[in-house]
């Protein structure tokens, strides 16, 4: 399940938090927003982050969408839009508007919403966010009656990704795999336990599971941060700051070459000074890095990373010589 940590559960100090929580292992940073443009962070601040932050899944609580405001978000770097459905004026007119995102557009709703009433604006969105408590409102009582309109909303519309926010722990997160929800926002449960949140985020995710395959953190390798083999170092530098995982990966042909690595990097820098820049991506990458397949779970791949005493994070899965993607354990 994907996580999307609230950074606004924190109150104050929103930058650093977010730093915490890409290092936590959550997804996305998710952002509520206000008509009315309250409290210490401001929509013009979503500018403020950068690809050194997780990408951003923005909540608009406005009667209103305008194109400047789609024009902020498209110079910023949101992936997900949602707006909440029960403040629009004219939905049709907002979404309209919303069309003009880079990113997916979404509804929120609440509970209380005719389910009915979704099915005007099935061809502008491609989510539902149901808020299972009151919205906007950081540590509000989880409403048992979202459940209830998660089976209604995936039975009536099972093509459209469902996400949940409001109140949600560990227990909850469980369950919402049953409802067939694929991302859940938190944002006091995982703020209350920042000293723990590697934990906490791994308790979001998995619920308590055993003998998770790793096969469901599979990334294919449209998704990642991949060069060939001749790729020049100013390309391959490119590649590893626009991926976000710190490596890209060499591949030819389908065919794993070679990780290259910051580190990789700054020691081939360190050896060649001025000469730097002639190399190309397969006189840099490290050929004999760490791979694995998909037969392991999650638990047996933590050993094997143990047993090699390097502090590995983003593994690639290969079989039978193919590159089917990696697993980031970030």
């Amino acid at each position: 399940m994907l996580i999307s940590g609230s950074i606004l559960a924190v109150k104050n100090g929103f930058f650093d938090y977010a730093k915490v929580l890409k290092q936590s292992g959550v997804d996305y940073l998710h952002i509520d927003l206000f008509g009315n443009d309250s409290g210490e962070f401001k929509f013009c601040d979503i500018l403020r982050f950068d690809n050194s932050y997780l990408p951003l899944d923005i909540h608009l609580i406005y009667p209103n969408i305008t194109e400047e405001m789609i024009t902020t978000l498209n110079s910023s770097t949101a992936h997900m839009l949602s707006l909440q459905y029960e403040a629009l004026d004219d939905p049709i007119t907002a979404l309209e508007t919303a069309r003009h995102f880079k990113g997916n557009v979404g509804l929120a709703v609440t509970p209380s919403t005719a389910i009915n009433d979704i099915t005007t604006y099935l061809d502008f969105i491609q989510h539902l966010l149901v808020m299972c408590s009151e919205p906007g409102v950081s540590g509000a009582k989880f409403q048992t009656s979202s459940y209830n309109m998660l089976d209604l909303l995936y039975e009536k519309y099972p093509t459209l990704n469902l996400y949940a926010d409001g109140g949600i722990e560990s227990g909850i997160a469980k369950k919402m795999s049953a409802h067939k929800v694929k991302m859940v926002v938190s944002g006091s449960f995982l703020a209350k336990n920042a000293a723990n949140i590697d934990s906490t985020v791994f308790a979001l995710k998995y619920g308590g599971e055993r003998d998770i395959p790793i096969s469901r953190l599979l990334i294919k390798p449209f998704a990642l941060p991949v060069v060939g083999a001749g790729a020049e170092l100013f390309d391959v530098m490119d590649t590893i700051n626009r991926g976000r995982l710190g490596v890209c990966f060499v591949a030819d042909n389908g065919k794993l070459k070679g990780v290259i690595s910051d580190g990789d990097i700054r020691r081939a820098y360190l050896k060649l000074g001025r000469g730097f820049f002639d190399i190309t991506a397969s006189q840099v990458m490290n050929r004999d890095c760490f791979t694995t397949d998909l037969r392991l779970t999650l638990e047996e791949l933590y050993q094997k990373i143990s047993d090699t005493g390097r502090p590995i994070t983003v593994i690639p899965v290969v079989n039978n010589g193919e590159f089917e993607g990696a697993i980031s354990l970030r």
